[in-house]
């Protein structure tokens, strides 16, 4: 019984040094990671690229107003969008939706013009095959928000969800 538990405590060791080493390459800001979707509805954050069954995306840039306006803010979120199908692929601003700590918000238009995202356009085009798109996705919300949500549905009513901590966004005029 002594040399099973002894092997236990080994394994438990092992496991934790193993836990501390991801942690420490996960952490580290250069790391971009590619995750293939297999159900209808897909979670990543900032820095991961979201594989999905015709396209890609992924966030680029996170930026949000340095002055509130009547209790808000603007958080812009630059996309880049590839068609990895054989077929054009249409996607539009209107496709997605925004969550400010649970809450649904406003998806604004135009596009406030911020110098993080100055001549960029909102998300918006047909895509042929193999090209790509970069555009802003602006979502109107509470100057206190903690965690912002933005949603993306596909033609097939696949969802493509990223989950963004306000420390992540850059602060611009």
């Amino acid at each position: 019984e002594s040399s099973s538990e002894s092997s236990i405590i080994a394994e438990s060791s092992e496991t934790s040094v193993s836990t501390e080493s991801i942690e420490t390459s996960v952490s580290a800001e250069s790391i971009e990671t590619s995750v293939s979707a297999e159900s209808s509805t897909s979670t990543f954050t900032f820095g991961e690229k979201a594989v999905m069954d015709g396209y890609s995306m992924e966030i680029q840039l996170l930026a949000i107003n340095d002055r509130p306006y009547e209790g808000h803010l603007y958080a812009q979120l630059v996309y880049e969008i590839e068609n990895t199908s054989s077929e054009d692929f249409s996607i539009y601003y209107a496709d997605y939706e925004g969550y400010a700590d649970d809450y649904l918000v406003v998806n604004a238009y135009p596009i406030d013009n911020l110098e993080a995202t100055r001549g960029l356009t909102i998300i918006n085009g047909n895509l042929a095959p193999g090209k790509k798109l970069k555009g802003v996705v602006q979502f109107r919300v509470p100057e206190d928000f903690q965690v912002l949500e933005s949603r993306y549905t596909d033609r097939t009513g696949n969802h493509v969800t990223f989950v963004l901590n306000r420390e992540q966004f850059e602060i611009s005029k």
